[in-house]
């Protein structure tokens, strides 16, 4: 975890979110059935607060997939 964190201030854009669940997921279809994901939307478990991320990229790091399948993958 040291590490991780070394590596983490080493990138000042990165920002690292904890204590935060997945509620939902807004998803655009392409013209091949592909989805991509536009919009991910977290709760925040101390303040209860919703929080809504928008990218290009979204990187599901989850143990179980939850950003995968809230997106709707197989």
């Amino acid at each position: 975890l040291l590490v991780f964190r070394q590596m983490l201030a080493e990138q000042p854009g990165i920002r690292v979110l904890t204590r935060h669940r997945l509620t939902r997921t807004l998803t655009t279809r392409g013209a091949d059935g592909s989805r991509q994901i536009q919009q991910a939307v977290f709760q925040d478990l101390t303040t209860s607060q919703p929080l809504t991320l928008t990218g290009r990229v979204f990187i599901d790091a989850t143990y179980e997939g939850d950003l995968a399948a809230q997106a709707g993958a197989e």
